[in-house]
């Protein structure tokens, strides 16, 4: 288990909504640096939101793209989507977004 405390008045806090999603991504916070201490409504130019492939399980584009890179160093193309299934969990209920993850797959090999 993993837990993030904000400290402040609670409009700061609240302001902060953003910074969760961010975390929940597991969105690296590096270029933020000093804007991680200023809370603000809006999200810092530095932060960019990964739009959801996944909305079953609430999987997220750039941790799908993550994932198919670390993959890739151990399976082949075709092995890859198991191991998606296995470690995220996307494509496992319903399967609407099986399509856009094997193009994610596919154009990874590609580049």
């Amino acid at each position: 288990t993993q837990a993030v405390l904000l400290t402040g008045n609670a409009a700061a806090c609240v302001a902060a909504g953003w910074l969760q999603s961010v975390l929940a991504d597991a969105v690296s916070v590096k270029a933020l640096g000093a804007a991680l201490l200023k809370p603000s409504a809006i999200a810092p130019t530095a932060v960019a939101s990964s739009p959801t492939v996944c909305a079953c399980v609430g999987v997220k584009q750039s941790a799908i793209a993550s994932s198919i890179t670390a993959a890739s160093a151990a399976c082949s193309a075709g092995e890859v989507m198991s191991q998606l299934q296995n470690t995220l969990k996307c494509g496992t209920q319903c399967g609407s977004c099986v399509p856009q993850i094997k193009q994610m797959i596919a154009a990874h090999w590609v580049n």
